[in-house]
């Protein structure tokens, strides 16, 4: 309803209502609402005063406490505004404005007026409920809302107030407002929120001063995540409505909480204010909840910390686990090789004792078949020396029709392993390989009527199972 009406009619129609008789303060107060009717003439109805311009600010110390909770204070709580109810800066949870001291809250005639225009506020309040029901059914949204992505509509608007105000301001976060909530908390800061109105009067002197000072923009750009957005667009418009916003220019210190999207909001400044007073705003917000961001950063440094040193044990133990595996392997194997070495020295030790004993046998009976008497000496008769690898000499004769076998017997008996060896004629120069030659007679190998035997190592051995014995044991 009110938003049909030109400026100068609302004037007219809040000076009629409320019998204000000077224009200015009638166009005082609405501009403090921003030209809602409505809220004007129900501001002045409930005896709510607004602050004169250039009124001082007064704000409660924020002190040490947990964010969210209002400080307590020795004095009354009407301290915490200024007797014309200034704008404040007050943590979530205090009224804005108050004057509980004004007397002309009872007033006969506040109560008369209250009585006259019952009528007139139930009609204004009737016909907003309708407007918003049906815009709501149709489907529209708020009107002033521009339906765009949360990403897109915040591009838009640092763009547009970069063109408007410059660049001397602290730096945006560009992103959404829960993108800017969630680098806060990682940061362990607070998220300082600028909501803006491009048709507030106010808006413009505080982007171009208070916004510009130096000292704030050092003082958020180090200890703040900076995030502005217009309250024209759905995320913007969604902020106002969270955070509470009443009047402009409009600041919020909020703090990242679980379960809320737009945080817990820690202090509110909004509605005229100096550079002085955001500095102090400011300062007064970390002075009073600081602590809990460093308590906060000291909690996860010090998990961060446990993490690091639990996931270092975890390695060592696995390390440890490791090198003990890797022990208890080389043990195995160790353990395993000697228990194969041991099997394999046993059975070789078997195998050497059998072929030991199988040597003994051999030869025993060799041994007893030549202690029969050599044949006497004649044509028929050959006579065989026989010269030993360490230099001895043996000799015997043999009928010249005997077999080579005979001899290789005769020569294993004196210990020479015949099987690994050779026995060779000088003159001519013949090989004798036991058991190929065994069955040759003396005779046809040309060693009659006499002949001297070298023991001769085979040039090519053949290889048992357990590998080559000596040629030339011990007797």
């Amino acid at each position: 309803m009110s938003g049909d009406m030109d400026q100068t009619s609302k004037v007219d129609t809040l000076r009629e209502i409320t019998g204000l008789e000077s224009e200015d303060e009638a166009k005082r107060r609405l501009e403090y609402v921003e030209w809602d009717l409505q809220q004007a003439v129900e501001m002045f109805l409930a005896g709510r005063e607004i602050p004169p311009i250039g009124a001082s600010n007064l704000y409660p110390t924020l002190t040490s406490q947990p964010r969210g909770q209002v400080p307590s204070h020795p004095t009354d709580p009407r301290a915490l505004t200024t007797s014309s109810s200034s704008p404040a800066f007050v943590p979530r949870g205090q009224p804005r404005e108050q004057n509980a001291a004004d007397p002309s809250q009872s007033s006969p005639l506040r109560i008369l007026l209250r009585i006259v225009f019952f009528p007139f506020r139930a009609a204004v309040s009737l016909v907003s409920f309708l407007s918003n029901t049906i815009t709501r059914l149709l489907g529209l949204g708020p009107l002033l809302v521009e339906n765009e992505s949360p990403r897109d509509a915040n591009e838009r608007f640092l763009s547009s107030f970069q063109s408007d105000y410059g660049d001397v301001h602290p730096r945006f976060y560009r992103g959404t407002y829960g993108e800017a909530l969630r680098t806060a908390d990682r940061q362990f800061k607070f998220l300082l929120v600028y909501l803006h109105s491009d048709r507030h009067p106010r808006t413009g002197p505080f982007c171009r001063q208070v916004l510009a000072e130096p000292a704030i923009t050092r003082l958020v750009e180090e200890s703040f995540v900076f995030w502005a957005g217009s309250i024209r667009s759905q995320e913007g418009a969604g902020a106002q409505h969270a955070l509470g916003l009443s009047t402009f220019p409009f600041l919020a210190v909020v703090s990242p909480q679980r379960g809320r999207e737009y945080g817990r909001v820690v202090a509110v400044c909004e509605g005229l204010v100096s550079s002085n007073d955001v500095r102090g705003f400011l300062a007064g917000v970390l002075d009073g909840h600081g602590m809990s961001l460093v308590a906060a950063r000291l909690e996860q440094e010090e998990r961060i910390t446990n993490r690091r040193l639990i996931q270092e044990q975890n390695i060592e133990y696995q390390r440890s686990l490791e090198a003990d595996r890797e022990r208890e392997r080389r043990k195995a194997e160790e353990d395993a090789k000697r228990e194969k070495d041991e099997r394999e020295a046993q059975l070789r030790e078997e195998e050497r004792q059998r072929l030991d004993r199988e040597r003994r046998d051999r030869r025993e009976q060799k041994r007893r078949k030549l202690q029969e008497p050599e044949p006497e000496k004649g044509d028929t008769v050959a006579s065989i020396v026989l010269r030993l690898p360490n230099g001895s000499r043996v000799s015997r004769r043999f009928l010249s029709s005997a077999p080579l076998r005979d001899v290789f017997d005769w020569a294993d008996v004196q210990g020479v392993e015949i099987a690994l060896a050779c026995l060779a004629s000088n003159f001519p120069r013949r090989l004798f390989n036991y058991p190929e030659d065994a069955d040759i007679s003396i005779e046809d190998a040309n060693l009659t009527p006499s002949a001297t035997l070298l023991v001769e190592e085979r040039s090519i051995p053949e290889v048992g199972p357990h590998g080559l014995s000596p040629a030339y044991p011990e007797a």
